[in-house]
């Protein structure tokens, strides 16, 4: 099989809609048949708690602890924790849970820690489509670690001041890391969530945001709709809501299809 595409979803700005994009971007990809794994690097753990797995006696927390003999990461450690989503998920799509112990590993001064996660996921992402990694709202280790291994990064924002502002909180550290860490790192689309047309502050936002980076934003911004945080807090991927879901799962289609190919 060939490598993955892997993905870093982030913004420095919590609240922009990382979680949401992520887990329902990773639906849409299993249910056309995809194999998808979400890497749940943020603490917080909201995207772990939406895909409701089972989770075992690992989580990233442990996937990122060194053994106490080489002082590294252990490869291939991510195996053990992976777990699929809930049943009611489409099948297909696994999980690598996060946890709140997985905060502690921000302050943790190893050798090339910034290539823990990388070591940690060597061989167990063979059977993937694609990978997703939702990153913490932070540009903390966890975020570096994550940006090391992706293939690309995605910039997730919303109509807002201080979600806008993050783009360029962000840009700053994926430029460190390009050239210290993963020269091969692509910036990716700048994804416009929560986009309310009727409001004149949510079209200046998009506007300032198209104009400082152009031909990097997404061409169409998510609609705003309280259907995708009803579905996430009930633990459901957005099919389940039929006639009140459809504009977003059309939605995360078409994000699919012309961004990565991988849906008819």
């Amino acid at each position: 099989m060939t490598n993955p595409r892997i993905i870093a979803l982030a913004n420095h700005k919590g609240g922009v809609g990382k979680t949401t994009t992520t887990i329902n971007l990773g639906a849409t990809l299993a249910a056309a048949g995809r194999r998808v794994l979400i890497i749940d690097l943020d603490p917080q753990a909201n995207a772990t708690l939406a895909l409701n797995p089972i989770v075992g006696d690992y989580t990233l927390a442990e996937v990122l602890s060194v053994d106490d003999v080489t002082q590294e990461t252990v490869p291939g450690s991510a195996a053990s924790a992976i777990v699929p989503a809930a049943a009611v998920w489409p099948e297909g799509l696994d999980v690598l849970p996060g946890s709140i112990a997985s905060a502690s590993r921000e302050n943790e001064q190893w050798e090339a820690r910034e290539y823990r996660l990388r070591r940690a996921c060597e061989g167990a992402l063979d059977d993937y489509d694609v990978v997703l990694m939702d990153l913490p709202p932070s540009l903390g280790q966890l975020t570096i670690n994550a940006l090391t291994m992706a293939d690309e990064v995605w910039t997730i924002t919303s109509p807002a001041f201080f979600s806008a502002h993050g783009i360029e909180l962000l840009m700053t550290t994926v430029d460190r890391v390009q050239r210290f860490y993963n020269p091969n790192l692509v910036i990716g689309p700048i994804i416009v969530n929560d986009f309310d047309i009727r409001t004149t502050e949510a079209r200046f936002r998009l506007n300032e945001i198209q104009e400082a980076y152009t031909d990097r934003v997404y061409e169409e911004p998510c609609p705003r709709a309280t259907v995708i945080a009803k579905a996430a807090g009930a633990q459901h991927p957005l099919s389940a809501y039929g006639a009140e879901g459809a504009r977003s799962v059309a939605w995360y289609a078409t994000l699919a299809k012309t961004r990565l190919g991988l849906v008819a």
